[in-house]
Formats: C-alpha cells, structure tokens, sequence
C-alpha cells in the first residue's frame, strides 16, 4: 500500500486523522465521494472541513448524520465542518 490508497477497515479506525478538502473537477476530488468521506469523517478525531465547490444541496445527507449523533456545523450551502 502506498501513500495515495486509503484502506477503511475498522482495526485501523484509531489511525483516522481530521482533514480538510474540497470537490473539484477532474482531476481533482470527486463530488460524488464527498458524502461517502463526510460519512467516513465523523469517525475521525479532530476537526474535519468540507469545501463543495460544484454543487448546492450537496451536504443534504448531513442532516440525516447529525440525527444519528454526528457533530456537524453547515457553515453555508458549500462549507461544512464534521466534528
């Protein structure tokens, strides 16, 4: 494995780390991931950034996350903090 794969397993999740990132288009990071790693995200200690730059209503699934116990804070309808 080297430095670009990300492996998701739960006997590493004591390894998750905060970080920031933003969607771009290609080749940057892909929209479509985003709710996946903003899922993934609130699994990891620290704070957590989310810029979306190509789509509004994009942080609609946060909603649901908050009410499962997630800590989140939309700052507006393209940055959201995961906490």
């Amino acid at each position: 494995m080297d430095k670009t794969t990300i492996r998701v397993s739960s006997a590493n999740k004591k390894t998750y780390k905060a970080t920031k990132f933003e969607t771009r288009i290609y080749p940057g990071f892909p929209t479509d991931l985003q709710s996946a790693f903003g899922t993934l995200l609130t699994q990891a200690n620290g704070i957590s950034k989310i810029f979306e730059t190509l789509f509004e209503g994009r942080f609609n699934y946060l909603n649901e996350l908050e009410n499962l116990g997630a800590r989140i804070e939309v700052l507006n309808p393209h940055q959201a903090i995961i906490i």
